[in-house]
């Protein structure tokens, strides 16, 4: 499936408005580092609190993930479909693959970013980060987060719909990993979760900074490409009309 460069372009530009003017992202962008410096604040986390400063790092890098990365393409897909503005794309030539782009390219980038945000506030040195993993593996997942939240949108009635189903996985994805370290259970169901890769990989830093097992590459480029075929097989067989 081709993509058009200048159609897909005008509809970044378009969404990137769009969630830049949107009250329920600004606030739910802010509230990330907003948490971040409220418990380092709190906990008077200092460079003596490596392991805590890296709790915080993996805090707001998966709140980031889950609260931006996921909850938001899924409402904002949905208030496409509630509004009837998917209809219009999917019957003025816009394929599944150009609506998915430019859907998860602002979201992507804003994600990341504010990641970078979380990481500066945290107090984790940049230093001690292994910046080519780390990129690869937040790109990884955040895109695997937005395509998954486009899915619950895609999937849901109405925007009240779509917070409401967002929860399990929020639940999933966001509670699991973050407290895996603190539960053998959890620490083994978290390995084979997307999310629970990027906590593994924080939490490397505090130690050697070791490189992540083949298990974990293999566990993210598989939930990134179902996430993808999921996506547009749902997409192109309407499913936007089940009720």
């Amino acid at each position: 499936m081709m993509l058009s460069r200048h159609k897909t372009s005008a509809l970044i530009t378009f969404k990137f408005k769009e969630i830049l003017k949107n009250k329920t992202f600004l606030v739910s962008a802010a509230m990330v580092p907003g948490f971040v410096l409220m418990y380092r604040f709190l906990f008077s986390v200092d460079e003596t609190m490596p392991g805590f400063q890296l709790f915080l790092m993996n805090f707001g890098m998966s709140y980031s993930i889950i609260m931006v990365g996921m909850f938001m393409p899924a409402t904002f897909l949905a208030k496409d479909k509630e509004k009837n503005t998917l209809r219009i794309w999917m019957t003025s030539s816009v394929s599944s693959l150009e609506y998915l782009v430019s859907l998860m390219v602002p979201f992507l980038v804003l994600t990341m970013l504010l990641i970078v945000v979380v990481i500066g506030i945290s107090g984790v040195a940049f230093d001690s980060i292994n910046i080519p993993v780390f990129v690869l593996v937040v790109f990884l997942v955040a895109l695997t987060a937005i395509i998954l939240g486009m899915l619950i949108g895609l999937l849901s009635k109405n925007q009240m719909a779509a917070s409401n189903n967002s929860i399990l996985f929020m639940v999933v994805f966001f509670l699991i990993p973050t407290f895996s370290e603190m539960n053998q259970t959890l620490e083994e169901i978290s390995a084979f979760i997307f999310t629970g890769v990027a906590s593994k990989m924080v939490a490397s830093f505090g130690d050697d900074g070791s490189p992540l097992i083949l298990q974990d590459y293999l566990v993210l480029i598989v939930s990134a490409f179902l996430a993808v075929v999921a996506f547009m097989v749902i997409y192109r067989k309407n499913g936007f009309d089940k009720d």
